[in-house]
């Protein structure tokens, strides 16, 4: 009976600590957690269930990876774009419950504008991590997620490897 509850009720899970997952939010668990001393982490591991990456997590590894985007779609794993080329970020498919707490965490108070106009564009950001644009979007009826990185640093004209004409003609006055 308490793991169906627990099953219910876990909504964000977090790998890495020594038990193997740790609880980030949803205090009815974290409470259930400490009146009955259940440990969540091997109960995450003999269920074989998808565990969903925490949103901060996708978008460290899409800014460490120089990646230019990030698409969150059900049925698919996370996908971020390098140079062009589509890599997967994760092994487990996104479930229509994962990008709707996607969406909600990017789009806060403007959620419910979203749910009446099917597309919103807008901005998001971390600190010290970095700004991104974003596009969330009904898909099949589900919600799907276009998220940009905006570079924190403008690139200078060498950095991006332009000809010297280029850099000359942003020296001459009009």
């Amino acid at each position: 009976m308490y793991l169906n509850y627990l099953s219910e009720k876990i909504k964000f899970l977090q790998l890495g600590d020594e038990n193997g997952a740790k609880i980030l939010s949803d205090k009815k668990i974290l409470k259930f957690r400490t009146q009955f001393g259940i440990y969540i982490g091997s109960f995450i591991k003999r269920t074989g269930g998808p565990i969903m990456i925490p949103l901060s997590e996708l978008l460290k590894t899409t800014t460490e990876q120089n990646a230019s985007d990030l698409h969150l779609t059900v049925g698919s794993v996370p996908i971020i774009r390098v140079n062009g080329d589509l890599i997967q970020t994760g092994k487990d498919k996104l479930t229509p419950a994962d990008t709707e707490k996607y969406s909600r965490e990017i789009l806060e108070n403007s959620y419910e504008e979203y749910c009446q106009n099917g597309e919103i564009d807008t901005s998001y950001s971390i600190y010290g991590l970095g700004r991104f644009r974003v596009n969330v979007y009904k898909q099949r009826g589900s919600d799907t997620i276009a998220i940009r990185v905006v570079a924190l640093k403008i690139p200078t004209i060498k950095q991006l490897e332009l000809p010297e004409v280029v850099r000359v003609l942003t020296t001459k006055q009009r």
